[in-house]
């Protein structure tokens, strides 16, 4: 996204409310570089959307490096500007656990495998999805980090039945 002033106006001399991201064609972004960034022609990208204060551009394609004399251009003219194209960073590696279906209705145990998983590095974030029912559980679950819990729909509960002595242990 490139943001700035008066980067894109509707056709009645208006320029486009942020509340009304269009598409338009008068903005455009012309990349070219001086530098070694492995692109063989020049390359003109109209803006997917934009609005008065940003617009944005897909960059699908276009090799990671520093455009250093490219431009901007709208329908009141034309800036040179400098751009970077970093990569794109890396999905996080991610794995849901199911606990009915893989574990048989014991969280304790799924939530042991995607600490395990994340643990040895096999995974970077896992996730423990819950049924849509009332669980019922007689101690306290820890959860790992980089673990998310969800429920499949509105009826999943956690229901601990826990008593004084057995909180106390496990604080």
């Amino acid at each position: 996204r490139i943001f700035g002033r008066s980067l894109a106006w509707s056709s009645s001399d208006k320029c486009i409310s942020a509340m009304a991201r269009t598409n338009t064609s008068s903005t455009t972004l012309t990349l070219r570089s001086s530098l070694n960034t492995n692109l063989s022609t020049l390359v003109v990208l109209n803006a997917v959307q934009a609005t008065c204060y940003e617009a944005s551009f897909i960059l699908d394609n276009i090799p990671v490096g520093d455009y250093d004399i490219s431009s901007l251009k709208t329908q009141w003219g034309s800036t040179n500007v400098s751009v970077t194209v970093a990569p794109t960073p890396d999905t996080p590696s991610t794995r849901t656990f199911s606990v009915d279906s893989e574990y048989d209705g014991n969280i304790p145990a799924a939530m042991k495998a995607a600490n395990m998983a994340i643990k040895t590095g096999t995974l970077e974030e896992a996730i423990v999805l819950l049924g849509d029912h009332v669980y019922n559980l007689n101690s306290t679950i820890n959860i790992p980090d980089n673990t998310t819990v969800e429920g499949m729909g509105p009826s999943t509960q956690l229901v601990f039945n826990l008593t004084a002595a057995a909180s106390q242990n496990n604080c």
